[in-house]
């Protein structure tokens, strides 16, 4: 492998490389600028060799040891949050206080004599200023190029804006392939209401999904309620799919998330152990294919969401007639179009 190739690989050493030289960059140039700012733009000559050098030294020696510490080179560019730049200021507060602590005791020295003490205030805000605008630099380009390439993406709600739901929005906001293009969010709580998680709005309630699905052109949903009872994820499910909604996504429960936090890694499709709000037992193929088998099989209920599932399980086991009633004319023509296309030879009737 050649140099350059190993050199401009994606690994951690080489983040790690890249952000020290140019946070070194950053904070060279952010010492020189307050400088220039104290004296408006003509740093005079004496400063050059003793003050400003000692500045920049110290600037750097502190920043990026407390950056280090505070591990300010061991976060996602993508995923860079407010925890990060919480991190930032506490580095940069403690690297300000060493470098005046620094400045107080040898300001007797020739190196710092008639040291302007304004410049340090200023050296330290743009080092924070221009440290921590280079780090949300990705996320907010990434975000500004998810709003010009809407077109293709679906149109989706995220019923939960609880600390699930805004992890699951930043993550689709922070990935340039994310196929979601989240509209607002549904949220059952009356003080969440008309509220906003990362510039994403609470639209209204469960029960209000219907009505947001036809003014907002909604064409899919996200289920983020890992804590939630299952009784409350299957009424979001249930109300989604009356809405016509046929991409139904949900986030798993905690207890199967590994690392606690939620990515659109994690999101598949409703299953029926979130309807029953209990794990899945092994089922005794044999006696089922013996008891459905050839049989006229009736389902109640056929466009619920237990029912619909009901009736893609059952329809694997060759009844000879299966029989679907329900209430719900569209969704019972929407669950008899599926049962169709996935089993043609299969007869049946609603």
């Amino acid at each position: 492998m050649k140099f350059s190739q190993k050199f401009f690989r994606r690994t951690t050493k080489t983040r790690i490389l890249f952000f020290i030289i140019s946070d070194t960059l950053l904070i060279y140039l952010s010492v020189y600028l307050a400088f220039l700012l104290r004296f408006d733009g003509n740093i005079p000559s004496q400063y050059f060799d003793g003050i400003l050098r000692g500045m920049i030294i110290l600037a750097l020696g502190f920043c990026l040891f407390f950056f280090y510490f505070f591990k300010l080179y061991s976060f996602s560019w993508s995923y860079v949050s407010t925890r990060d730049l919480i991190s930032l200021f506490k580095a940069t507060g403690l690297s300000f206080l060493f470098s005046g602590a620094v400045l107080l005791i040898f300001r007797d020295s020739s190196f710092f004599t008639g040291f302007p003490r304004s410049v340090l205030f200023i050296s330290y805000f743009l080092i924070f200023l221009f440290c921590g605008g280079f780090r949300f630099s990705k996320r907010l380009y990434i975000q500004l190029s998810q709003s010009k390439q809407k077109e293709g993406k679906e149109r989706t709600l995220i019923v939960g804006a609880g600390d699930a739901g805004e992890q699951i929005l930043r993550s689709i906001q922070s990935s340039f392939d994310a196929p979601y293009t989240p509209v607002g969010f549904i949220d059952d709580n009356e003080f969440k209401q008309g509220s906003l998680i990362h510039g994403v709005r609470v639209l209204g309630k469960v029960e209000d999904i219907p009505d947001i699905v036809k003014k907002q052109d909604i064409k899919g949903m996200i289920i983020a309620l890992p804590s939630a009872d299952s009784s409350i994820t299957k009424n979001a499910a249930e109300t989604g799919r009356i809405s016509g909604l046929k991409n139904i996504k949900i986030i798993p429960s905690i207890t199967e998330i590994i690392n606690g936090k939620v990515s659109i890694r994690d999101l598949r499709n409703v299953q029926m152990k979130d309807l029953l709000g209990r794990k899945q037992i092994s089922l005794n193929k044999a006696a089922i294919t013996n008891f459905i088998q050839g049989r006229r099989i009736l389902i109640t209920g056929a466009a619920g969401s237990i029912g619909s599932e009901l009736c893609r399980q059952i329809a694997k086991f060759e009844p000879y007639l299966l029989l679907l009633l329900d209430q719900d004319e569209t969704g019972i023509f929407n669950i008899s179009e599926e049962i169709k296309r996935k089993f043609p030879a299969l007869n049946f009737s609603f």
